[in-house]
């Protein structure tokens, strides 16, 4: 294996927890960072570690396998061992909703901003790329999963995603 170039990082801050820790997933957009202790216990901090507030589990005893932040960092999600997906607000770390019927487990999570018409203009390929595989055109006006949510006809026409892949391997976007 080829050695790094040299490049290191500088430790900025350290913290050291009384519990083990699980995940760690930093906010897309603002300086907050959640640990997840044990598989049960949700800890939010603002760099550096200036705790937040702690996750109100509505599921005691339920595992949370994964964790992901929306796109603007308002709401924090659980993908947990019971096949559902719980949000919570991050100011309060009270429940919002929980999505359910994503299996027997979720093990993976993550939330995106995604603009359909990118997908029609041509830029997303790089023609000098001699590893280039040519894909078929997408087509926004005719897609038929995507005809039908009004948010396309806005001015940006963004879709927030949710993608949540469960223990049988399945991929579910939600949107």
């Amino acid at each position: 294996m080829a050695a790094m170039s040299g490049r290191t990082f500088t430790p900025w801050e350290e913290r050291s927890f009384p519990h083990p820790v699980n995940d760690v997933v930093w906010c897309p957009n603002k300086d907050l960072v959640a640990v997840l202790h044990k598989p049960d216990e949700l800890q939010l901090y603002r760099i550096p570690w200036e705790h937040v507030c702690t996750v109100q589990i509505v599921a005691p005893g339920v595992r949370i396998n994964a964790i992901c932040w929306r796109p603007d960092g308002k709401v924090i999600a659980t993908g947990c061992e019971n096949g559902s997906v719980y949000l919570y607000d991050v100011e309060t770390g009270k429940l919002l909703e929980v999505l359910r019927g994503f299996g027997t487990a979720v093990i993976s999570l993550w939330w995106f901003r995604w603009d359909p018409q990118s997908l029609a203009d041509d830029n997303y390929e790089d023609e000098e790329d001699p590893l280039r595989i040519p894909l078929p055109k997408f087509d926004v006006a005719t897609s038929p999963s995507l005809e039908s949510y009004s948010l396309l006809n806005d001015e940006k026409p963004q879709l927030e995603v949710m993608c949540v892949v469960d223990d049988t391997l399945r991929m579910h976007l939600r949107l």
